[in-house]
């Protein structure tokens, strides 16, 4: 890709489908109180669920540009494989959130396992990025449960799902306050000042 087309394609994932996903969201949850009730009585599981993947954009968001935007600040300095990941991204978050919002647990969490997934493949090349794996096979494991009381106990499900979010929450802000600053950003920084692009596919 090149470098005007770098930083069209960059300002359409930060300047509009961030923003616009997370408006939307917070519009949903504010205005739409109805999504998240059952009978006229206020459904918590599904609620705190849909909060708590609304801390997770923000945390993601505080990554990108807290973290990366100060190693890399230009779309030139970006690979293809890290701008389309940043594209997947808010993609999967927001569809995770619509997903719970309807009540469809089991294809919400599978959008939200796979954002480890998307961001382990343009971090494979930090020496650290076993971490991405450990947390990824953590939340597919917990998937299991989920989808058999899909089918039989919704109430079960719905506490089981805003679990596996809670955690999935908890691990990326690890990653993001604690583990990134201690292990991985040095790797991210000397190899961005040896090659002046981050996580290439090519260096």
């Amino acid at each position: 890709m090149n470098i005007r087309n770098k930083t069209r394609f960059e300002k359409l994932i930060y300047g509009l489908l961030y923003p616009a996903f997370f408006g939307n969201m917070i519009y949903d949850l504010i205005l739409r109180k109805q999504a998240f009730t059952e009978n006229g009585i206020l459904h918590f599981p599904n609620l705190f669920s849909c909060i708590l993947i609304i801390v997770f954009s923000i945390i993601d968001y505080l990554h990108l540009y807290g973290d990366m935007n100060e190693i890399a600040s230009t779309a030139e300095n970006k690979s293809d494989t890290y701008l389309f990941c940043d594209l997947a991204t808010p993609i999967l978050i927001f569809l995770s959130f619509v997903f719970i919002k309807e009540g469809w647990n089991i294809p919400s969490i599978i959008m939200y396992n796979f954002i480890p997934l998307v961001i382990y493949s343009y971090k494979r090349k930090n020496p650290n990025n076993k971490y991405f794996i450990y947390y990824s096979i953590l939340m597919w494991t917990m998937t299991i449960p989920i989808s058999i009381f899909y089918f039989y106990n919704r109430e079960i499900c719905n506490y089981l799902t805003l679990t596996e979010i809670l955690i999935g929450l908890v691990f990326y802000t690890y990653y993001v306050f604690i583990y990134y600053p201690n292990k991985c950003r040095s790797f991210d920084e000397d190899h961005f000042a040896k090659y002046g692009i981050i996580y290439s596919d090519n260096v």
